[in-house]
């Protein structure tokens, strides 16, 4: 099962580490690529030349990263990812400043 099951990668808050699949099916997911998470999420589980990553930004999923199409002989592999949208805005600084 190509699922990662390593070591987590770490920068500023963002980790990539080994994915939960029972949390990225229940994560909120957009609905535009909510069947190509699922699609990619089940091919990761079933076949060898796929390899998956979740990524976290502090303690919450919010999207994955996967390596496909690998080729060993070769050394290649196609990259793929999905991340959540965020669907807070944050006001920027000045609209605060001035009430």
């Amino acid at each position: 099962m190509p699922l990662h099951t390593g070591v987590e990668y770490e920068l500023d808050g963002v980790r990539i580490g080994p994915p939960n699949p029972s949390a990225v099916r229940a994560a909120p997911q957009d609905e535009d690529v909510a069947g190509s998470v699922r699609r990619w999420l089940s091919r990761a589980q079933t076949e060898e030349n796929v390899r998956y990553f979740a990524v976290y930004e502090g303690g919450t999923l919010v999207g994955q990263v996967f390596l496909h199409d690998i080729d060993p002989v070769a050394g290649e592999a196609l990259v793929g990812y999905h991340l959540r949208a965020m669907r807070r805005v944050r006001a920027p600084i000045w609209a605060t400043s001035f009430q």
